[in-house]
């Protein structure tokens, strides 16, 4: 506490999780900034937030020697799957290629 800011805006008077506090001018009157306010002390007004898409490759299958097809590595499951499920498509395919069962 006491530390100055930058440009002689003030002196830090206190800092919580909700709100910052400090003494600026030659008066030294107390400010207090809480969480979502500008350093004006105002709460702008919300701004749009953009939502991010996504987009799959196709889905495509390749046949093995033995007649049997395995999907490509990119395609998730049906039921959704998980990493673990795609570390365990990942090892199956390495066992398959390398001629392990």
């Amino acid at each position: 506490m006491g530390e100055p800011l930058p440009r002689d805006a003030g002196i830090v008077q206190a800092i919580t999780l909700d709100y910052i506090e400090f003494a600026a001018g030659s008066d030294q009157k107390t400010h207090r900034i809480a969480v979502g306010q500008n350093v004006l002390g105002i709460t702008p007004e919300p701004r749009p937030v953009a939502v991010a898409t996504t987009t799959t490759a196709p889905a495509t299958t390749e046949a093995s020697a033995d007649g049997t097809t395995t999907a490509d590595a990119t395609t998730a499951p049906a039921g959704g799957g998980g990493v673990e499920d795609m570390a365990a498509r990942m090892r199956r395919r390495r066992q398959q290629s390398l001629g392990g069962s």
